[in-house]
């Protein structure tokens, strides 16, 4: 047989195959292939990919080409006319219009100036409430506080701050709905800062679990009242939905209440989760017997059953009808407001 020949820069291979040729005329080890088919590389290097030039007398065969790479398209800037409406919140702000003639005022919550931009565009509504991460129950993970949020949103739905792309899809959009805070606010200076940030009012939720007219649990009540200093004694967790089998909550948000026993155990003890919801659902029958078990003494951490509270429950201290609780509130919003601009802060 004869003997293999290697490669180099400075002479041609002993043997050529006719499926190559150099690219150069001084025969440099850089060669092109004439059909681009896999089959046309020799064997050797079909089955070891890595060998090098010489191991099989001709140059290696270059990759197959590849296509040019399409730039990527980048993603529609938020409030653009690249984003759709929301279909199921659009189906269900003209069905509730529809069966009531208009007559039902729609109410929107949102956590985020994203969120606030598209339910704007998607369902038209009359109010619009920018929940932040203060609030009590159901809330984003990744809301922001009222302080930045609310003027933001506010900035949002007049059209201020956007680029010229999203002013006029502003200018096409219905008119900006009543904008209300909700999160943490449980007396008259948290109203009264609300509408320094740029809200036309404020929901409260918290406040109103104290109130004679709610229909809670006398634990719970009992907790509400017990708590202070909110943002050490509530936590934003997925284990009370979990242990109450609550579902259908996207994944983006989670209820924030009284770090109870129960959340305890399983994300600092390390408790399974089957086994925490044996321990809550014997807390529950406890709390069928007597009103106040399931809930237990001492805040945090007393009982098992889930207490959704707001960040402001501190403030919080007694029981008022609901009336009360409103006209109290307003009232010292605007004693706040009247000292401000007297300069008596």
């Amino acid at each position: 047989t004869r003997p293999r020949q290697a490669a180099s820069a400075s002479s041609p291979p002993a043997t050529t195959s006719p499926r190559f040729r150099p690219t150069s005329p001084t025969h440099a080890p850089s060669w092109t292939r004439l059909p681009r088919r896999p089959r046309d590389c020799p064997p050797a290097l079909r089955r070891s990919p890595s060998a090098s030039a010489s191991s099989c007398g001709v140059p290696r065969c270059p990759p197959p080409s590849k296509p040019p790479s399409l730039p990527r398209r980048s993603p529609p800037r938020p409030g653009s006319s690249r984003r759709r409406p929301r279909p199921q919140l659009a189906a269900w702000a003209a069905a509730i219009r529809a069966a009531t003639r208009g007559a039902t005022r729609i109410w929107v919550q949102v956590g985020t100036v994203r969120e606030a931009r598209v339910a704007r565009a998607a369902a038209a509504p009359d109010v619009l409430v920018a929940q932040g991460q203060d609030a009590g129950g159901h809330g984003r993970y990744d809301a922001a506080g009222l302080a930045p949020l609310v003027p933001e949103v506010a900035d949002a739905l007049a059209g201020r701050s956007s680029s010229s792309r999203e002013t006029q899809a502003q200018a096409q959009a219905p008119p900006p709905p009543v904008l209300l805070a909700a999160g943490g606010i449980a007396d008259g200076r948290g109203l009264a800062a609300a509408l320094c940030l740029g809200a036309a009012g404020a929901a409260l939720g918290t406040r109103f679990l104290a109130a004679r007219e709610a229909a809670v649990a006398p634990g719970y009540r009992a907790t509400v009242l017990a708590a202070a200093d909110g943002g050490r004694v509530t936590r934003r967790s997925g284990v009370y939905d979990a242990l109450r089998g609550v579902v259908g909550w996207p994944a983006a948000y989670g209820g924030r209440g009284v770090a109870n026993r129960s959340y305890v155990d399983e994300v600092v003890g390390g408790v399974g989760r089957e086994e925490n919801r044996r321990r809550y659902e014997e807390a529950v029958g406890r709390a069928d017997d007597d009103g106040e078990g399931g809930w237990g003494p001492g805040v945090p951490f007393g009982g098992r059953l889930t207490a959704y509270v707001g960040n402001g429950v501190g403030l919080v201290r007694e029981v008022m009808g609901a009336g009360e609780v409103t006209r109290e509130v307003r009232e010292e919003g605007v004693r706040v407001l009247r000292g401000v601009a007297g300069g008596k802060l």
